[in-house]
């Protein structure tokens, strides 16, 4: 499952990564309303579920240049000399 909310506090809704060759509406009863399900056998994300549902995320977040974010992370790996690429899965 991928779930964000966005620094101004905007719910996102889940991607659910379902362990399937084929997408059926069945699997996604009873999850969250407006939940987004996606099909992949390992049901581990892939570039490009990530990327769609990243596309997702930027229209529901509407994104600005002075939108509120929050650096911390970003500035202390900095400090330390640590380049993040990803997070780790689990």
């Amino acid at each position: 499952m991928v779930s964000a909310m966005s620094a101004s506090g905007i719910l996102i809704q889940h991607l659910l990564i379902l362990s399937h060759k084929n997408m059926m509406q069945t699997l996604m009863k009873g999850v969250s309303p407006g939940s987004i399900g996606r099909c992949y056998p390992s049901e581990w994300i892939q570039a490009n579920l990530f990327t769609g549902w990243f596309n997702h995320f930027i229209c529901k977040t509407y994104p600005t240049e002075t939108s509120p974010y929050n650096l911390d992370i970003f500035t202390a790996a900095r400090a330390k000399y640590v380049t993040i690429i990803s997070l780790p899965p689990h």
